[in-house]
């Protein structure tokens, strides 16, 4: 068992729920739908058009 204030906060934030309430994760995926959300972020990503690459000339000192 924590002993501390500090160890107590820290095992408090591990927790996935914490982070997601506050918005710093966009979700939580079940385990058992790891594969399938995978897939699709996959294939969202290779849907997408290659990009032109930027390029922001000559720099001057």
């Amino acid at each position: 068992m924590p002993s501390t204030k500090l160890e107590n906060k820290a095992l408090q934030i591990e927790i996935s729920y914490y982070a997601a309430a506050r918005l710093w994760v966009d979700g939580i995926i079940d385990p058992l739908d790891t594969r399938k959300t995978l897939i699709h972020a996959l294939e969202i990503c290779d849907e997408n058009p290659p990009q032109k690459p930027y390029i922001v000339g000559n720099p001057q000192f």
